[in-house]
């Protein structure tokens, strides 16, 4: 069953269209083979095994990345700032209100 190009696919692993069921990933990705030498690939399996990620989604995650580095339009010191504050605990807008009134009202 072929898809319009406006088709976004959802979340799930599948999606009922017209009674028949895709699988997104079918629709989403294209398969890459690569050759690599013994010791990596026994390697990214452990890892992928450790990480609970697939071998795939880490390969394709480490691509994201590297098209972010090698984008000539964002200079590499900004590129080097992403994802500088996941996980990181911000405080909302109250919090930093708060926090603000507190340090300058003393």
């Amino acid at each position: 069953m072929l898809c319009s190009p406006g088709f976004v696919a959802s979340q799930l692993d599948k999606t009922r269209i017209n009674n028949h069921i895709i699988r997104t990933e079918d629709i989403m990705n294209q398969k890459l083979t690569l050759s690599l030498d013994a010791d990596i690939v026994d390697f990214a399996h452990s890892y992928s095994k450790k990480s609970g990620k697939p071998v795939s989604k880490i390969v394709e995650n480490y691509f994201r990345e590297l098209k972010v580095y090698a984008n000539p339009g964002i200079p590499r010191e900004v590129a080097e700032l992403r994802g500088i504050l996941k996980g990181a605990n911000i405080p909302n807008r109250k919090e930093l209100r708060r926090i603000f009134h507190e340090d300058h009202l003393d």
